[in-house]
């Protein structure tokens, strides 16, 4: 029988009830299900409960220096033994089971965990809130519920997590309840400034030198307009 909801209880807890959770998330992953993924790690750890973070594709540059992030596997497949070992598989932000590009997740239970309005409510528990501004959220939630104290590093990781699905608090999901959440979450240990570093200036080498490239296979002549050229002024004809 499949549960779906919008408040965390139902999702904790399945998640008690069990031995071991493959942790995963989609395909080439962003900032709310990286930073969610390690903050439900931290979570389960703190529960007594053994977990895996999987995701088939690497995290991005910006996003490796996040509390944890060492200890998530990149995979094309699952192990071939992950029904042995483990009992339960968790998904994060993803609206269907498709997204995280590994096949036989549906061998075990699924709790999922997730804000898109087109979830296709896949899991035998579907935590779903497409209200909530990032599943970030969603997981500051779940540590309310368990009434477990986040450790400034998850807190971070689900600061990174809202903000990076709020395009830095700019986009129409920046709610009262996300700025509720962010007050909260940096009350907790979470450190913007240090959020905002991360995101906005690390580059990998790659990302560096192609910019270097581009700029300088820009035209130098001072007769091609440059996007950050002033216009030149508009001669005004003298009034007679």
């Amino acid at each position: 029988m499949s549960v779906v909801v919008r408040e965390p209880g139902p999702a904790l807890d399945r998640l008690r009830r069990t031995r071991r959770v493959l942790i995963t998330s989609h395909s080439n992953p962003d900032g709310d299900s990286l930073g969610s993924e390690l903050a439900l790690a931290e979570l389960l750890q703190r529960l007594g409960v053994e977990h895996l973070v999987l995701n088939r594709d690497p995290s991005p540059a910006n996003l490796a220096m996040l509390p944890g992030a060492g200890q998530v596997v990149v995979a094309a497949a699952l192990p071939a033994d992950f029904a042995e070992v483990c009992d339960l598989v968790a998904m994060v932000e993803c609206p269907d089971i498709d997204r995280p590009g590994l096949g036989g997740l549906d061998r075990l239970p699924i709790v999922n965990i997730d804000h898109h309005k087109a979830n296709t409510c896949y899991g035998e528990v579907n935590y779903l809130d497409e209200e909530s501004p990032a599943v970030g959220e969603m997981m500051w939630r779940l540590f309310l519920a368990a009434e477990v104290v986040p450790s400034p590093a998850a807190a971070t990781n689900m600061f990174v997590a809202l903000s990076t699905d709020t395009g830095d608090f700019r986009y129409p999901n920046t709610t009262a309840r996300a700025f509720r959440t962010a007050a909260e979450l940096t009350d907790a240990g979470a450190d913007p400034a240090q959020v905002a570093g991360w995101i906005h200036e690390c580059r990998s080498e790659a990302s560096v030198r192609l910019l270097g490239e581009a700029l300088a296979a820009w035209p130098s002549s001072r007769s091609t307009p440059r996007p950050f050229d002033a216009p030149a002024p508009v001669p005004r004809t003298p009034r007679t």
